[in-house]
């Protein structure tokens, strides 16, 4: 079993490309197959050296490994050489001499009649006369392939069945251009070949291409049993049903990479894509990938699915991965709960990231002008506000003072921000004040946010300290605000 990837390197990673990528790894692995890597890289003008660099740099992320290559088709130009010398020996090709002016006058003319643009053989009729008066004469000219007239063929699929491609969906293909290159056809069918590639699991967009690779290779003399078995999976759809395009949300592997997604996250979201379960199908011991299992539905791209997924790798991670990059000094075994907690809530880990700096930096002076300014327009809220902030400062100094001389030291830092939490609960209780108005002031001084993890998480994790410092820094910013200052205009 031998099967490859033949990405393009044409631009950014498509999100279908990775698809089909961990399609063709799953299938190799769970068949105990080979993977080839090879970059198509026969249209020299759209590809470029960094693309493809790009290309094998984001299929190393999402932990692709292949068995063999990187192949690049620009440096096998000897092998294509040699097979279009056996083609214009066995008079498989011919030369065309069509202008492009031409060309694209017959494809109007086909468009507007109603029928599939196609080229119509006319060079294939040429007198072999004019045929080398012309090339003795250096007449620019690309090389065709001659295809069997009125033949339809038909793929055996390995996911749709039998499918019939009829002659007339395609006329006789570019193998060489004008300029020297090859063209995709001939380098895919003639790699393929020479790669003793046995299964070709790619995007269903390729119906075509197969049916005229099909003959392809039987010019080759590759037939029977030495044709590749084909698979075409189904090509990834938008949130309106519309083919998935690189400019879509999610239309690319980079965008996920800079969101921050992990990569076993994209794996289990792509193994559900292509009808498995959500698992990661590289994973040692995971349940082998089952091909009869892929849909012919083409599949929606969907956000919220891939967040419930990250989600939960984000919680699994070992709590020195989930604090990597985090800065600042804080109490590491204290700040487990809340870090995990986080973690649960975090579809990647630039999120968590983002709610890890909310929580040890606290907002800043700037942010708490507005924040403030927009939580107690008027003069009764913020005269609350005064109050519960107050009433905190006194609370959180008697636990620094406790802190220091060393009373609190019996517990953990979690079980004593828990005791502390409580009591000041308790303190709304007794003064008959609603919970909200003494909660809601602190948390907005500790983290600049209405909800987020437990008081108590917090308190464990910045430590009384800390939690002191942003009180008082908030009922500063509070007292520099002018009345009415929640309805200034924010620049």
């Amino acid at each position: 079993m031998r099967v490859r990837f033949a990405p393009s390197p044409t631009g950014a990673l498509h999100l279908g490309s990775a698809f089909v990528a961990l399609a063709n790894a799953a299938y190799a692995r769970a068949t105990g197959g080979t993977l080839v890597l090879r970059i198509d890289d026969t249209d020299r003008e759209r590809s470029t050296e960094e693309h493809a660099l790009d290309l094998v740099r984001l299929l190393r992320w999402l932990d692709i490994g292949w068995d063999e290559g990187p192949l690049y088709q620009h440096e096998r130009g000897d092998v294509y050489a040699e097979a279009l010398d056996a083609l214009r020996g066995t008079g498989s090709s011919y030369p065309c001499f069509c202008t492009e002016a031409r060309l694209a006058q017959l494809r109007e003319q086909q468009v507007a009649q109603g029928e599939p643009p196609r080229y119509d053989g006319r060079c294939r009729m040429l007198p072999p006369t004019e045929v080398a008066k012309s090339l003795a004469a250096g007449a620019p000219h690309v090389l065709r392939l001659a295809l069997p007239a009125g033949r339809d063929v038909v793929v055996d699929d390995l996911l749709h069945g039998p499918v019939t491609v009829p002659a007339g969906a395609y006329g006789d293909p570019v193998l060489r251009r004008a300029d020297g290159s090859v063209g995709y056809l001939l380098a895919t069918v003639v790699d393929d070949a020479a790669l003793g590639i046995t299964h070709v699991l790619r995007g269903d967009d390729h119906l075509t291409n197969t049916a005229r690779q099909v003959l392809l290779f039987e010019a080759l003399g590759v037939e029977g049993d030495r044709l590749p078995r084909f698979a075409h999976l189904p090509l990834l759809r938008d949130g309106t049903g519309a083919k998935l395009s690189k400019r879509a949300p999610l239309g690319t592997l980079d965008e996920l990479v800079d969101a921050g997604y992990l990569p076993v996250t994209v794996r289990r979201y792509l193994a559900e894509l292509l009808g498995q379960e959500a698992v990661d199908l590289l994973a040692p011991g995971a349940a082998p990938f089952q091909l009869p299992l892929v849909g012919t539905g083409a599949p929606r791209v969907d956000r919220a699915r891939l967040d419930s997924l990250g989600r939960q790798d984000v919680a699994r991670l070992p709590i020195d991965e989930l604090l990597d990059g985090v800065g600042g000094t804080f109490d590491r075994v204290a700040a487990e709960s809340l870090v995990r907690e986080l973690a649960g809530a975090s579809a990647t880990t630039v999120q968590l990231r983002g709610e890890l700096r909310v929580v040890f930096d606290g907002p800043g002076t700037g942010d708490l002008d507005v924040i403030l300014g927009d939580a107690a327009p008027d003069s009764a809220t913020r005269a609350g506000f005064e109050i519960a902030l107050a009433a905190a400062a006194t609370w959180l100094r008697d636990l620094v003072e406790l802190e220091e001389h060393g009373d609190l030291a019996s517990a953990d830092a979690a079980v004593r921000a828990q005791t502390a939490v409580r009591e000041f609960r308790s303190i709304a209780k007794q003064n008959g004040a609603p919970l909200r108005s003494l909660l809601h002031p602190l948390r907005l001084a500790w983290t600049g946010r209405d909800s987020g993890p437990g008081l108590d998480l917090i308190l464990a994790a910045i430590g009384p300290r800390d939690a002191l410092g942003r009180v008082q820094r908030a009922r500063t910013v509070l007292e520099g605000i002018p009345a009415g200052g929640g309805e200034r205009q924010h620049g």
